[in-house]
């Protein structure tokens, strides 16, 4: 099956018509090459993404204490998951969306440190979905104003926990406020609800939102939601379960005075068969959604209320024992941050007078300080200057720096492709042998450039020895020099495995071809990833899980031929991977379907600094002796798909022969 250009291109969603070249005459193939620019775009930026999502992962089950994994991709194909979301999680695993989290400047990483800390929150601190909590909450149709409660919950107590985490909550808070509740003036009418329980937000900030809501609504209304958000704060599950559910009633029936319609039964009900879909039931929505995406809102009436107001329960992990959260409670209501002032005429608080847990900056007396009625340029204003002093903080910096060395430092590898299915099956005895002929190949090229002393050079360290003994005419030879050696082969190794259904008579063999060269790889330190392609595109190893020594992973053959996630997805590996070289392996019996949008694919993988892309031709030897050297030679061309190195197998043997091409073509450059 053919492929087409996907609409959810590099920038986020942006379709190939935001393209900066773009022009409505062009012809469908200029716009292909537009698309597939975005693409590469796209594939840099998740490549970036991921390089920070295994810093995350590190510091995430460090701070939990269980094994947190952190991905980042474009998981849009995911059942259930809602695009615009920026990150949501399971219980186990966190997800990064790279549609939405895309800058990464020192403010960028900073801001999504703040949604990884919100994700690692809910890890420790939120009910699951087996709990009576969240039982109760679904069947009376609350989940809506109980993520509200929940979001200032976890923060609470994760500050509380770890303070170090409040700088960047704050930016990333910040950054939802100036993209989206400042310039709307409903928005900033109730964003009360929404950061009255953030007590690192900056109070002159979190004041102008209280003043703001007391003169659209209500004082007497104001009271009642910081009195609900107030108590729900610091809250320990499983022993104020009972008292949870109360709050959330009663934060419910206040949502729906501000004229904010809930889900009802029925649409809650779509929710939870969509979440029962699959495992990714853990996520948060962006800024609310709107009625297209079955949430249950009002048009006109039904306002955004943050990030995770339609968060699904999270049914992996568990959450941090009620012992341990009472502990952290008591400590947080300790330092706990100052609160705004419900007054109708409020005043306002002395610049600076915050308690323990504030992390913001003070403007200067003078600088902008809107009053209830302010413009939306003043409180815009306001929260870039936050943003500002935020940034020029000492520890905000040390932050980045320590994120972005941490992120050079890495050598994990993340993708967003699917699991594929297999089945173990015995590797064949020929097998065995062939991969560690390979082994030997590659690992011969690497002892040649080992580092070591060359002798008998003209410059250098003196050998005092060969000075001693040396004749006048061989004043040129008496010094040595240390070659460092070729540091090119710290290996990143990706192969992409063919399963299309006219792979089926070749597959077996594909599959254990397949793992003689990630055995071979993997014994001399190599990180070697695996996907497989037919008209999908799966991960069948990841690059930390190593192949059994005798049997391999055996997929079907079925379904069309379209590797194009799977080369993208390698581009991604290459892209982030800080080892010197690069290999992919492609093994297919040639035929693609949209070959030349996938070659362009390739002809960009060639471009990354240090990769060599080599073709695997499975054919079968019956086949093979039947076609003319003429079709020989168009077949092989075919095959080839631009890869700097190409090879012919029809037999197990016949492999050790893509090692020996490889190293003709590694030594060439």
């Amino acid at each position: 099956m053919a492929s087409t250009v996907r609409p959810e291109l590099a920038d986020g969603k942006a379709s190939v018509t935001e393209h900066p070249d773009f022009d409505e005459s062009m012809d469908w193939k200029e716009r292909q090459e537009l698309a597939l620019e975005l693409e590469a775009v796209q594939a840099h930026r998740i490549a970036k993404l991921n390089a920070v999502a295994s810093v995350y992962q590190v510091a995430d089950s460090i701070l939990s204490g269980s094994p947190v994994e952190v991905r980042a991709g474009d998981f849009s194909k995911l059942d259930g998951v809602i695009p615009n979301a920026p990150a949501w999680n399971d219980g186990n695993t966190v997800f990064l969306n790279a549609n939405i989290l895309k800058d990464l400047s020192p403010e960028g990483v900073i801001s999504i440190n703040g949604v990884n800390y919100h994700e690692l929150a809910h890890l420790l601190f939120s009910p699951r979905a087996g709990s009576k909590l969240v039982k109760d909450v679904v069947v009376n149709n609350l989940l809506q104003p109980f993520n509200i409660l929940e979001d200032n919950r976890i923060e609470s107590l994760l500050i509380a926990k770890y303070p170090s985490v409040a700088p960047s909550l704050t930016k990333s808070a910040l950054d939802y406020l100036l993209q989206d509740v400042a310039g709307d003036p409903e928005a900033e009418s109730i964003a009360f609800v929404l950061v009255r329980g953030r007590r690192y937000l900056p109070i002159e900030l979190r004041q102008f939102f209280a003043d703001k809501f007391i003169a659209e609504h209500s004082l007497e209304l104001a009271n009642r939601f910081a009195s609900v958000i107030d108590e729900y704060r610091f809250l320990a599950f499983p022993t104020d379960f009972d008292r949870a559910l109360e709050l959330v009633t009663e934060f419910a029936d206040l949502l729906k005075q501000l004229g904010i319609k809930l889900p009802d039964g029925h649409s809650q009900q779509g929710q939870d068969s969509q979440q029962g879909q699959d495992s990714q039931q853990g996520q948060d929505s962006q800024q609310g959604q709107d009625s297209q995406q079955g949430q249950g809102q009002q048009q006109g009436s039904q306002e955004q209320l943050g990030n995770c107001d339609s968060r699904k329960p999270m049914s992996k992990g568990r959450a941090e024992s009620g012992k341990k959260q009472e502990q952290i409670a008591e400590r947080g209501k300790k330092s706990d941050g100052q609160a705004e002032q419900l007054e109708q005429q409020s005043g306002k608080p002395e610049q600076g007078e915050q308690q323990g847990g504030e992390t913001s900056a003070p403007a200067e007396q003078g600088d902008s300080n809107p009053e209830s009625n302010g413009s939306t340029s003043d409180v815009s204003n306001l929260i870039q200057d936050y943003i500002d002093e935020l940034m020029k903080q000492d520890n905000v910096k040390q932050e980045y720096k320590s994120t972005a060395e941490s992120i050079r430092n890495s050598t994990a590898h993340f993708g967003s492709l699917p699991k594929a299915r297999y089945a173990d099956y015995s590797v064949k005895p020929e097998y065995l042998s062939v991969a560690h002929q390979f082994g030997r190949e590659i690992e011969q090229l690497m002892l040649d450039n080992d580092p070591a002393w060359l002798t008998e050079n003209p410059t250098g360290k003196l050998n005092i020895g060969r000075a001693m003994r040396m004749d006048i005419n061989d004043v040129g030879t008496v010094f040595d020099r240390w070659d460092t050696g070729n540091e090119a082969f710290d290996i990143e190794a990706v192969i992409i495995l063919d399963n299309s259904g006219s792979m089926s008579t070749e597959i077996t063999e594909a599959s254990q071809a397949m793992w003689a060269i990630k055995r071979a790889l993997e014994e001399i330190d190599s990180s070697v990833s695996v996907m497989t392609f037919n008209h999908d595109s799966k991960s069948l190893y990841d690059s930390n899980e190593r192949v059994s020594p005798q049997s391999y992973r055996a997929v079907r053959a079925d379904g069309y031929t379209n590797p194009k996630e799977a080369l993208l997805e390698a581009e991604n590996i290459f892209v982030s991977s800080r080892r010197k070289t690069k290999l992919m392996f492609i093994i297919s019996d040639g035929g693609w379907d949209n070959a030349k949008n996938n070659e362009a694919i390739i002809r960009r993988i060639n471009s990354i600094e240090g990769t060599t892309t080599n073709a695997v031709f499975m054919i079968n030897d019956w086949w093979l002796k039947r076609m003319s050297p003429v079709e020989v030679k168009q077949l092989v061309t075919e095959a080839k798909h631009d890869c700097q190195a190409f090879s012919m197998v029809t037999k197990p043997q016949e492999l050790v022969q893509v090692a020996r091409n490889l190293v003709k073509a590694l030594g060439r450059k």
